[in-house]
C-alpha cells in the first residue's frame, strides 16, 4: 500500500490536488482488512448441509433499473459474436431477454458495404423470437443460421427487448477459427502434404502439385528430401512457426516451382534452429501473404537464421527475392536471377555473401539496413537500382567485389560504413559510387575502399566521406532525392 501511495503521489505532482483525491486509500485498507479477516469464507462452500441456507435462488433476482440504465448507456445488454453459419449470444442481465429479430447487411456485385454502415448495403431480414435466459452463469445461446449467401454478410444488427425496453445491437461477422470454442480446442492438423512426422519434423519427398497451403504446425520443422518436385498453384505457399526448414539437395536437385505466372512463397518465422536451402532452385515466387501477415518477400526469415548454399533463386515476382530481418545468414555459391525489384533485403542482421551472383535485378541487388555483412568474391550485373545499397548504420566489407551495369554502384547513407578492397564498379548509367544522407535523423554516408577499378564517376555529398585508393574525395552539395 505505501508503494502505490508512493507512486500515486508521483503521478500527481504533474496535476492538480483533485489528482490526489480520486483514490480512497481508506477505503482500499479498510477493504484489504475486511478480506483477510474473511479469508477463506468468502468462498462458503454452498453444496454443504451448512450452508444450504445461504443458496441464492437467482429467479427471484432482477436487475435494478439503475443497473439497466448503465447498462443502456454503452448498449451492453448483450453481447453477441456472428460468424459463417451461427450467431453466439450472451446476456449480461438478470433478466429474461427477448431477441425479436436480426438483420444482415450483405456486400454486392455492385456496391462496398461497410461496417455498421447501411448505405450500399443489401439487407436480409429474419425473425428469431428467441428467448435469453436469466442466469448467474456467464453462458450463452448459440443460434444456428442457414443462409444461402453467408459469404457476403459485412456486419448484423440484433434487434430486442428487456423489460419493455427495446434496444439493438451490433455485430461484424468473424473468423470461425478465432471463435473461443474453437481457440480452446487442441489443434487438429490435417494438411494431406504433411503426413510424415519424424521427431518433430515432417518430411515431404517426391513430385507434388501443391493446391493448397503448407502451414506447419508450430514449433514443428519442415524437410524436402533431396530429389523433390514441389508444383504451387498461386495460392499456395510454405508457412513455418517456430520451426526450421530444410530443402537440402544433397543427392539431387530439389525444385519449387508454380504451375502458372507464380507462387506464394517461404515463410520461417521465430525459428529457434538453423534453416538450410542446399542445391535448390526456387522459381517465379511472389510476396507472401498468410491470415493478414503481409510480407515483402518470396523467401522471408524472421528472427530465423538461415543458409542458402549452391542455390538458384529465380524470376521473382515480388518486392524482395530474399528478405532477411532480425537473422543471422550465410548465401553463397548461388545466383538470384531476374528479380522484379530487390535481390536481397537485410534487416537488422549479420550475414556473410560469397561467390554468388546477382543479375537482372529491378531494383537493389543487395539492400542492407542496420545490418552487418562480409560480402567476398561477389558479382552483380544488370541492377536497375543500386548494385550495393548500404542504410540505417549498416556496416559492410567487400572483397572481390564486381559490380558491373547498374544504375549505381555502391552506395552508403544514413551512418552507414562500408570498406574493402579489390572492387570493380563499371558501365554504371548514373555514378560508379555515391555516399548520401537519405534520412534526417540518421546522418551522412562513409565509404572507404582499395584497389579499385571504376570510371570515376564519384559522387560524395557534403558531410559524407568517400575515400577510394587512400585519396578522399571532394564532397558537394545535393538534393539526395534522386537517389531514391
Amino acid at each position: 500500500m505505501k508503494k502505490i501511495k508512493k507512486d500515486s503521489n508521483q503521478i500527481c505532482k504533474n496535476f492538480e490536488d483533485y489528482c490526489k483525491k480520486i483514490i480512497n486509500f481508506e477505503n482500499i485498507e479498510n477493504h484489504v482488512l475486511n478480506l483477510i479477516k474473511l479469508g477463506d469464507d468468502i468462498f462458503p462452500n454452498l453444496d454443504s448441509k451448512k450452508n444450504k441456507k445461504n443458496k441464492i435462488d437467482f429467479s427471484k433476482i432482477s436487475t435494478t433499473n439503475k443497473e439497466l440504465a448503465a447498462l443502456k448507456i454503452y448498449n451492453d445488454y448483450i453481447y453477441a459474436r456472428l460468424f459463417d453459419d451461427y450467431l453466439k449470444v450472451y446476456n449480461n442481465t438478470l433478466d429474461e431477454i427477448k431477441l425479436k429479430n436480426l438483420i444482415f447487411y450483405f456486400s454486392n456485385s455492385l456496391n462496398k458495404c461497410k461496417i455498421y454502415n447501411k448505405k450500399n448495403c443489401d439487407i436480409k431480414k429474419y425473425d428469431l423470437n428467441i428467448y435469453l435466459n436469466n442466469t448467474p452463469e456467464i453462458s450463452y445461446k448459440k443460434i444456428q443460421l442457414n443462409l444461402d449467401d453467408k459469404e457476403n454478410i459485412v456486419w448484423a444488427e440484433i434487434n430486442g427487448k428487456i423489460k419493455n425496453e427495446n434496444f439493438n445491437y451490433f455485430t461484424r461477422i468473424e473468423n470461425q477459427k478465432f471463435d473461443e470454442d474453437a481457440l480452446n480446442k487442441p489443434e487438429v492438423y490435417n494438411n494431406k502434404y504433411l503426413t510424415n512426422l519424424k521427431n518433430g519434423t515432417f518430411f515431404i519427398s517426391g513430385k507434388l502439385f501443391v493446391n493448397e497451403p503448407i502451414i506447419v504446425p508450430k514449433n514443428y520443422n519442415l524437410n524436402v528430401e533431396s530429389g523433390s518436385e514441389l508444383i504451387f498453384n498461386e495460392n499456395s505457399y510454405i508457412y513455418l512457426n517456430g520451426g526450421s526448414l530444410n530443402l537440402d539437395g544433397k543427392n539431387k536437385l530439389i525444385k519449387l516451382a508454380p504451375s502458372g505466372e507464380f507462387w506464394g512463397g517461404i515463410y520461417v518465422n521465430n525459428s529457434p534452429r538453423l534453416s538450410k536451402i542446399n542445391n535448390a532452385k526456387i522459381i517465379s515466387t511472389k510476396n507472401f501473404e498468410h491470415e493478414g501477415i503481409f510480407l515483402t518477400g518470396g523467401l522471408n526469415f524472421y528472427k530465423s537464421d538461415v543458409e542458402i548454399s549452391n542455390s538458384v533463386i529465380l524470376n521473382n515476382k515480388c518486392e524482395d527475392a530474399i528478405n532477411i530481418i532480425n537473422s543471422k545468414f550465410k548465401l553463397s555459391n548461388s545466383q538470384i536471377i531476374n528479380s522484379i525489384s530487390d535481390g536481397l533485403d537485410s534487416d537488422f542482421s549479420s550475414g556473410f555473401i560469397n561467390n554468388t551472383v546477382f543479375e537482372n535485378i529491378g531494383g537493389d541487388a543487395i539492400d542492407t539496413s542496420g545490418s552487418k555483412i562480409s560480402i567476398i568474391d561477389t558479382e552483380i550485373y544488370n541492377a536497375e537500382d543500386k548494385g550495393l545499397s548500404a542504410g540505417e548504420k549498416s556496416e559492410i566489407y567487400v572483397e572481390n567485389f564486381k559490380i558491373d551495369s547498374s544504375k549505381f554502384g555502391l552506395v552508403s547513407k544514413d551512418l552507414s560504413k562500408v570498406s574493402g578492397k579489390k572492387i570493380s564498379i563499371t558501365n554504371s548509367i548514373e555514378f560508379d559510387v555515391v555516399a548520401f544522407e537519405k534520412k534526417m535523423h540518421y546522418g551522412p554516408g562513409f565509404i572507404d575502399i582499395n584497389e579499385v577499378k571504376s570510371n570515376g564517376k564519384i559522387l560524395s555529398q557534403k558531410n559524407s566521406i568517400i575515400v577510394i585508393n587512400n585519396k578522399k574525395i571532394a564532397s558537394e552539395s545535393f538534393d539526395s532525392k534522386k537517389f531514391y
